[in-house]
């Protein structure tokens, strides 16, 4: 038996997907993800890359001054979500969605509002809680800070996912 991971290792051409047997043990996955993260970075020539407690990657695509948010505020957040090697899944964007060929007319392409931790899956809290007010940047998100070994909907199991997210709004509570 196999099972697709949404690791696109090993090159850069987002029509590649690897196939890798069901029976790796949770180590090899992570390790396995580990280096699809690393090498995706490598290849995009990133220079300024945090890693949390977590594993979350964080690249900054914007600097700006200001102060995180706090885990009680309530934060107003642009985003596209993709698999690391391309295919996007969905956005608040409508230009991305209309040049990703996903676009619903009677989504509204605002930004989500959420309050940090709550109702997102970890890894967006392991990231947003860096991020400053008007600040982008990119978040690679090992399976076990997104869907995990469940997945969830059109995303399977065990899939590391990019989330390109520019936090517009920080409401302090």
């Amino acid at each position: 038996m196999f099972c697709l991971l949404a690791i696109w290792s090993g090159c850069s051409d987002p029509n590649r997907i690897e196939l890798f047997e069901d029976t790796l043990s949770l180590e090899e996955r992570i390790a396995l993800e580990e280096d699809t993260i690393n090498q995706f970075i490598a290849e995009q020539g990133f220079d300024s890359v945090f890693v949390d407690e977590n594993g979350v990657r964080i690249i900054p695509l914007t600097l700006v001054a200001g102060e995180p948010p706090r885990p009680v505020d309530i934060l107003s957040v642009h985003y596209t979500r993709s698999f690391v090697y391309g295919l996007v899944l969905d956005t608040t964007h409508k230009d991305v969605a209309m040049e990703a060929g996903i676009f619903i007319e009677d989504f509204p392409y605002t930004p989500l509002v959420i309050n940090l931790g709550l109702g997102v899956i970890a890894g967006w809290s392991d990231g947003l809680k860096y991020m400053k007010e008007g600040q982008k940047a990119l978040l690679l998100i090992p399976s076990r800070r997104a869907y995990g070994s469940t997945g969830s909907g059109a995303i399977g199991p065990n899939r590391v996912l990019k989330f390109e997210l520019t936090l517009v709004k920080i409401r302090r509570q």
